[in-house]
């Protein structure tokens, strides 16, 4: 990613992004996006305005990671996706498994009770959110503009950096909203984390921002299509 596109989006994209996290936070706000339709509704205009600015001002960083997607194969493209998901599945497992063996009710974020009552009302509709908007926005923002931004000055940072800002913004409004205890909490941000820091594993390995897209794409799947399909089904 050039100099120029990174400085593009710094000035448009990230500020999006930390406005939409802030008045996200804001009580009256909160509330709004605990009632479906307003909730809803808040959540697409954000991640529309998000990809109208990634389009103008990622456009060529892009479309010149889908060439070199491409050239690598569909078979093989699809071999690694689907190994790198499969040891994202195993990590969170273990991550699982200690909790249980701690003790610790990890529950579910604001943000995931969220889409479950947004699936509730519109399923496909927040399937495709959930599913393929979000993590290309999260990812052109986290594994995109942050990353090539840390990548300069250190490989690790670049990697652990975004992860836990990744894991910190999807439990801040829990955060916020303080009707958890501080260890659920940390084990919601350290669950994020690991995900957020898995994924700057997979672009620091392929290089390839498309890579870690898929990879998410995958891993929000297996947490959205179930709830999906018992909704459909009623």
């Amino acid at each position: 990613m050039t100099k120029r596109t990174l400085l593009k989006g710094w000035r448009t994209i990230v500020p999006i992004h930390i406005f939409f996290v802030l008045i996200g936070i804001l009580p009256y706000v909160n509330e709004l996006k605990e009632t479906t339709i307003y909730g809803f509704i808040i959540n697409w205009v954000y991640q529309i305005l998000l990809i109208v600015f990634i389009i103008v001002c990622l456009k060529d960083f892009l479309v010149d990671s889908w060439k070199r997607f491409a050239c690598v194969g569909i078979k093989k493209n699809i071999k690694t996706i689907f190994l790198c998901f499969l040891a994202c599945v195993g990590i969170n497992i273990v991550f699982q498994f200690l909790s249980f063996m701690g003790n610790v009710d990890i529950g579910a974020s604001q943000n995931q009770s969220a889409i479950r009552t947004y699936i509730s009302a519109y399923p496909i509709v927040t399937a495709l959110l959930s599913i393929v908007v979000a993590p290309f926005t999260e990812e052109c923002i986290y594994r995109g503009i942050i990353y090539h931004t840390l990548r300069k000055y250190s490989k690790i940072g670049a990697i652990i950096g975004p992860g836990l800002m990744f894991g910190f913004v999807h439990v801040v409004s829990t955060i916020v909203k303080g009707d958890v205890g501080i260890a659920q909490i940390l084990y919601l941000i350290i669950n994020y984390s690991i995900g957020g820091i898995f994924l700057g594993v997979v672009q620091e390995r392929y290089k390839n921002i498309w890579n870690s897209y898929f990879v998410h794409v995958l891993w929000n799947t297996l947490g959205t299509l179930p709830t999906v399909i018992v909704t459909l089904m009623k």
